[in-house]
């Protein structure tokens, strides 16, 4: 009603009578029934603009829950001077990376038995920038760790542990 006020749909003697039509209410005022189903009509319209703007918001709302993570981004380069495009992005409530891309040392991209894999695995928001109770796989050793983000702008730093050995996994740039 404050939406169809505002754009002067009808006046505030007719919102009043809109509103006691919705309550149930059968002589409300006396007037003609012409001008009563006039106001119906437009409390109908009204409705219309009313779950648009809903649906509109809904919309907006789900597009800003994307998490700033998601994305692709270019790892170190690896033991082997190798460096990937990993895509990280939802999967199942949590986040996942896959390799999507492999280079070699001089940067030009080569092919690789782990493009398809994932990388990154489990990943949770801890807010502020921080993710962890993920995985990491590193293909140049073949473990895993359990893993640590921390996102800056367009750098991604990257830890991981397997039980007391920890290693940072250095700073990822956003690709995409």
């Amino acid at each position: 009603i404050i939406f169809c006020l505002m754009r002067n749909w009808f006046s505030p003697s007719c919102g009043m009578l809109w509103l006691e039509m919705q309550r149930g209410h059968k002589t409300v005022l006396p007037m003609c029934c012409e001008y009563a189903h006039a106001v119906a009509d437009l409390g109908r319209e009204c409705m219309k603009h009313i779950y648009r703007i809903a649906l509109a918001f809904l919309v907006t709302v789900g597009m800003a829950q994307a998490d700033p993570l998601f994305g692709i981004w270019q790892s170190t380069a690896d033991d082997n001077g190798n460096f990937g495009h990993i895509e990280m992005q939802d999967c199942d409530g949590k986040i996942c990376g896959t390799l999507i891309k492999s280079f070699g040392p001089s940067g030009k991209q080569i092919s690789s038995e782990n493009v398809g894999k994932l990388i990154v695995w489990d990943m949770k928001s801890k807010g502020n920038g921080k993710y962890g109770s993920g995985k990491i796989w590193t293909p140049d050793r073949d473990k895993t760790y359990a893993s640590k983000l921390v996102l800056s702008g367009d750098q991604l730093r990257v830890s991981g542990c397997i039980l007391i050995l920890c290693r940072e996994g250095g700073i990822w740039q956003r690709v995409k």
